[in-house]
């Protein structure tokens, strides 16, 4: 059953035969989420219980407790845990003044417009199964000046972006990486492993699929690193691709990533130009 999972997640062919229907949300909602948080020690929910206190609205229309049912098919327990990770994550981050702003370019991201504009994240087109496409080019990353709290946030900004598609809660994501300049010198392990964990341990998504392409000739010694913290789920699902543009290309496709939505620097067509995106968004109040 394992192997079948891991390859519907992978080609995307996957049959969702383990979860369960939105109509068990009637057995199992968000106030069986509620209880189990008051179950939680109070350390580990303070942020969380803060965010109720100063805005309950934020709390419901950008951690819902009903997507982080669905993410932990209806358990409610894992649910809670995972809700009030989000939150301690989420002042981590974002700190006092802003964590529990709304997720907007002029609140909670007013300080972070150039990294978003910067094209180092960028949402893709869905691949062929409907799935969220987020691309993460570590070539635009100079690491002696990048703030790692800032590009994180800015990943937040954009995991909440593909959160506004329903879909994406069921759906899951897949990640393509570009590492062509990747360097053992360059390779920043506790920005990796922010990266990583904020998003993975945080949100209420399941990462399908992790396609790193031009991985540099240190990946034996970079990769094994990156993948012990990834955990045996997503370690399963990662992938490295070698080769020329084309080759890569013609790799990704199997897994269900079409030309059009690949970026061109990895031998698709998709232009990863955000500065419309942004200026939109911006202009939107978004």
């Amino acid at each position: 059953i394992e192997k079948e999972r891991i390859c519907s997640d992978l080609y995307g062919s996957r049959n969702r035969d383990d979860t369960n229907d939105a109509s068990e949300v009637d057995s199992c909602d968000e106030e069986d989420v509620r209880r189990c948080i008051q179950e939680i020690p109070e350390d580990d929910k303070s942020e969380y219980m803060e965010a109720l206190r100063t805005s309950p609205h934020i709390v419901e229309s950008e951690s819902s407790a009903l997507d982080f049912l669905r993410w932990a098919n209806y358990d409610a327990k894992l649910a809670a845990k995972r809700l009030v990770r989000y939150w301690k994550e989420r002042k981590y981050l974002f700190g006092e003044e802003k964590a529990f702003l709304p997720m907007r370019l002029t609140e909670a991201l007013r300080d972070d417009h150039e990294m978003i504009r910067s094209g180092i994240v960028v949402l893709l087109p869905d691949d062929l199964n409907e799935r969220c496409v987020v691309y993460l080019d570590r070539n635009r990353i100079d690491y002696s000046h990048t703030d790692r709290f800032s590009l994180v946030r800015s990943i937040w900004y954009f995991v909440h972006v593909a959160m506004e598609e329903k879909n994406t809660i069921t759906n899951g994501i897949v990640t393509i990486g570009n590492f062509k300049t990747e360097t053992s010198n360059t390779y920043n392990r506790k920005l990796s492993k922010l990266m990583w964990t904020s998003v993975n341990e945080c949100f209420p998504i399941k990462i399908c699929s992790l396609h790193a392409c031009h991985p540099p000739f240190v990946a034996a010694i970079l990769f094994p690193v990156l993948k012990a913290v990834m955990g045996r789920h997503v370690r399963l699902r990662f992938i490295m691709h070698t080769g020329t543009n084309a080759c890569i290309m013609d790799r990704l496709e199997t897994y269900g990533l079409e030309k059009h939505g690949v970026p061109e620097s990895l031998g698709g067509t998709h232009s990863c130009e955000v500065h419309d995106w942004f200026d939109d968004r911006l202009r939107r109040g978004l």
